[in-house]
């Protein structure tokens, strides 16, 4: 029972690092207290890691201390890329005198790789705090749209949070989408009313991010009810009074949005998010991305040397003749391809490769057969496609956090001997 309730505390502190820096709640928290946020999260770390020790020496004492062969081989894996990056920063160079790239690869992410391996059988604690965090932001953006601090259309990007000058809005739709994501868990429900209640705040939060204006994680979102409904239906059984209804369904929908064109045009031209996405058509990208990414292209092709071992940390900026740490190519693949070249871009890919191949043995498939394996997984992929449009090596370690966090736990595999069991019988 003790070591029940440390590890779920452990879990939960181990979610608020990994969000400790992008949670925009906690800046008001910080300027109430009066204390610099980096000491805090130092604090925070530490007091997790000493959780952890406790927990280690008294399963230990108990003599029930197990290790488990695929979650060293991850970290080893991982370590290997952290390795070749410190090897890298020292032979090739980094360009903007700034180490907190090279921190993050070999301090911060062994840490939150550490984190997720701690979190392995709480995963259902972890989906839980997450939606209570994107809650927050749900609230506020609803409270915003009462108090009229945003509007349902507008020219401009918005932000929900008061006070605060920065254009976050990327960060409020990423949180939304998350919110999105965990409320998926909800629509299978024994509980009518919490199924219904669910889809309607995923509806909710979807036409928030159109309202507030970013883009990677409206496109990340559709991805994730793709893999979610296809996944669905592989396991349903098709009759032919469904697929009557389907069709019949189709068509009334069809023709609602064929006789309603003009009004939806009206709305959707509205939305600053859609007004971001025809510029992309209409007068070119605003935001650069075409540029950024193009040119980390022409950099990893630049020479033979580049292209296997990378130019170096932050040479991509260097490159383009920014010398500015903001100014990065803003995918996490063409930096990888373009700092640290197709060595350094294996390296990084074969852990992700390596726990999905364990998924597939021991679970059965990618995706997961128990709805938090589910979520966990389309967790990640959500943050894999916001990082092909925002992302970047110097603050990876929630994509680092959630992929090691696929990795199976002893309760996914006793779920799936269990299920292998029962279709046996």
């Amino acid at each position: 029972m003790y070591s029940n309730s440390l590890n779920t505390i452990i879990t939960f502190m181990s979610v608020i690092a990994v969000f400790f820096f992008s949670y925009i709640p906690f800046l008001y928290i910080f300027s109430i207290i009066g204390i610099e946020k980096n000491i805090i999260f130092i604090l925070l770390i530490s007091a997790i890691l000493i959780l952890a020790l406790f927990s280690f020496t008294g399963q230990m004492l108990r003599g029930k201390i197990q290790f488990y062969k695929r979650n060293i081989t991850a970290l080893s894996l991982y370590l290997l890329f952290a390795i070749y990056a410190l090897v890298s920063f020292f032979l090739i160079g980094e360009k903007l005198n700034d180490l907190f790239t090279i921190r993050t690869l070999v301090l911060i992410n062994p840490i939150f790789v550490l984190l997720a391996l701690l979190c392995l059988q709480n995963k259902n604690n972890v989906i839980n705090l997450l939606y209570l965090l994107s809650f927050s932001y749900f609230i506020i953006l609803i409270w915003s749209l009462i108090q009229g601090n945003i509007s349902l259309s507008s020219n401009n990007e918005q932000n929900i949070f008061m006070n605060i000058d920065n254009g976050f809005y990327q960060n409020i739709n990423m949180y939304l989408g998350l919110f999105a994501i965990c409320n998926l868990g909800l629509l299978s429900s024994n509980n009518k009313f919490i199924s219904v209640i669910s889809k309607i705040l995923i509806l909710l939060s979807v036409i928030g991010m159109f309202i507030i204006g970013g883009r990677g994680s409206v496109v990340a979102l559709v991805a994730i009810f793709l893999i979610y409904y296809i996944n669905i239906l592989k396991s349903f059984t098709f009759t032919l009074s469904f697929i009557l209804k389907s069709i019949i369904l189709i068509i009334i929908v069809v023709a609602l949005m064929a006789f309603y064109f003009a009004e939806i045009t009206q709305i959707l031209n509205a939305s600053i998010t859609w007004q971001r996405f025809m510029m992309l058509t209409k007068e070119g990208d605003e935001s650069l991305r075409i540029y950024l990414f193009s040119h980390a292209l022409e950099l990893f092709f630049s020479n033979i040397k580049t292209m296997i071992f990378g130019a170096g940390i932050n040479s991509f900026s260097v490159y383009i003749g920014v010398n500015d740490l903001r100014m990065f190519p803003h995918n996490i693949l063409l930096e990888l391809l373009a700092e640290y070249g197709t060595v350094g871009t294996i390296l990084f890919a074969i852990p992700a490769g390596y726990i999905i191949s364990i998924r597939n043995k021991i679970l059965g498939s990618t995706f997961g057969d128990c709805i938090n394996e589910q979520i966990i997984f389309l967790i990640f992929i959500y943050i894999l496609i916001n990082d092909l449009f925002n992302g970047a090596l110097r603050t990876s370690w929630m994509f680092i956090f959630f992929m090691f966090l696929l990795i199976p736990s002893r309760k996914d595999i006793e779920l799936f001997n269990k299920t292998k069991f029962r279709a046996y019988l």
